[in-house]
């Protein structure tokens, strides 16, 4: 099963090669609400939907950022700052020949919104490719580099072909197949590593604040699922989206080695399949976005699945997000937005 989620994502950029030839994607205009709300990244249609955190069925968006002018190609990272404004990381690994970027929007953007900066270029280390973007307290802007095996880190306000303040890389980090991020509010670091590397099990790295260089982690929990992304609350708990097999694991702050889960939930009543992003709202509240997929022999359409903060096993979901109108194709990332005060 180690190779399935690599295969998943060469099939996400046939699919961008057919959407290419396709028409171009009518944006909605929408104003966005002044409550907490979920911004998703699209890898199949070049998007950002955003949903009210109470968003259940075939809703369509309350606000659509698309369009030429935003530079969103290949969204499979999506943060947000203190302040409501969004960082996309565009782009998972250069198979498209474009390398990547760090897209940051004003917030409130919407419709065929330009952004306010860009990092790309060969000083920003982006030229393979990025993968997920997370934003600490400061607004420090941190990138998963799946292909070279590394993290990056980005002033706020960086743009350009802007060099990274710091990079952790090297033999020493754990680092095995990087795949997602999160920084909490101490502003310590957490690496999901998808590994299959030399029999490297899969597992969560954690950092110092200022990590850079070959640093060894202060914490390595290992998981013993395929992660496909990471998030964590304001107490330091670890939420682990599994791909496989499809899963949630949740883990105590301070978790290390072989640690077992504070919950997981998993099972044929949670609807979960094919995982990809992960995140928790200020209520515990738990949102997973999920890529259609053909896995179990029947296709599973493109979804988001809503825990309440205290699931666990074989849970129902409180909401799923799915059909024709949500305008998801190929759902990666996802943040919880809080909008300018």
């Amino acid at each position: 099963m180690r190779e399935i989620f690599r295969v998943q994502f060469f099939r996400v950029f046939a699919h961008y090669v057919e959407w290419l030839a396709a028409a171009a994607i009518t944006s909605l205009a929408a104003a966005c609400s002044q409550s907490p709300y979920l911004a998703v990244g699209n890898a199949l249609n070049n998007t950002v939907t955003e949903y009210p955190l109470t968003a259940n069925g075939n809703v369509a968006p309350s606000a659509t950022l698309s369009g030429s002018n935003t530079g969103i190609d290949l969204p499979f990272g999506v943060a947000s700052d203190r302040v409501g404004s969004l960082r996309v990381g565009n782009g998972i690994g250069g198979l498209n020949g474009l390398g990547g970027s760090i897209t940051s929007y004003v917030t409130g953007a919407t419709g065929n919104s330009a952004p306010i900066a860009t990092i790309s270029g060969a000083n920003s280390g982006l030229t393979t490719g990025v993968g997920a973007v997370a934003v600490d307290h400061d607004g420090n802007i941190y990138a998963i580099q799946v292909e070279t095996t590394a993290v990056t880190i980005y002033a706020r306000g960086a743009t350009g072909d802007q060099a990274p303040i710091a990079t952790i890389a090297g033999g020493n980090t754990g680092l095995a197949q990087p795949v997602g991020i999160a920084v909490d509010g101490g502003g310590k670091i957490y690496v999901a590593n998808f590994s299959g590397i030399d029999d490297i099990p899969s597992s969560v790295t954690v950092y110092t604040p200022g990590s850079t260089g070959d640093v060894a982690p202060i914490a390595t929990i290992l998981i013993p699922g395929l992660p496909a992304n990471i998030a964590v609350d304001a107490k330091g708990t670890v939420y682990v989206a599994n791909f496989d097999p499809p899963s949630i694991t949740i883990y105590s702050p301070g978790a290390n080695g072989n640690a077992q889960p504070q919950r997981s939930i998993s099972g044929s009543n949670t609807g979960l399949a094919d995982l990809t992003g992960i995140a928790i709202d200020a209520n515990g509240n738990i949102y997973v976005s999920n890529k259609d997929s053909y896995a179990t022999g029947t296709e599973v359409p493109d979804k988001i699945v809503v825990f309440g903060p205290q699931a666990d096993g074989n849970a129902v979901p409180k909401a799923i997000i799915s059909g024709a109108q949500t305008g998801l194709d190929g759902p990666w990332g996802l943040t919880v937005v809080q909008p300018d005060p």
